[in-house]
């Protein structure tokens, strides 16, 4: 079965080009894409309320990559898209418009 990411990302006309990172330590990235020349980092989690911990794993999972990365998206199972602590933070609803804009 194909991700609904990899799926927009094919109909925005973007290449299908997403990873999972994760280290010997345990660190991880849910997913990673190169986006204007810097790393994109995302966290998936699929709770409806954004929680410290979730706000903590996305920021986790872009330090891997210092100042290669733009500030990480986290996605949720909630409605709300907001900034927060130098997160994205993003309804899973709006993952389309998302890669859209990435492009």
């Amino acid at each position: 079965m194909q991700s609904p990411i990899c799926k927009a990302r094919f109909h925005a006309g973007q290449p299908a080009d997403l990873y999972f990172w994760r280290d010997n330590g345990g660190n991880e990235a849910d997913i990673v894409f190169e986006r204007e020349g810097r790393l994109q980092t995302v966290e998936i989690k699929s709770g409806a309320t954004v929680t410290q911990d979730y706000i903590r794993a996305a920021l986790k999972s872009a330090r891997f990559a210092a100042g290669e990365a733009h500030m990480p998206w986290l996605l949720y199972g909630g409605d709300e898209s907001y900034s927060r602590s130098g997160v994205e933070v993003m309804s899973c609803r709006e993952v389309p418009r998302m890669l859209r804009e990435a492009g």
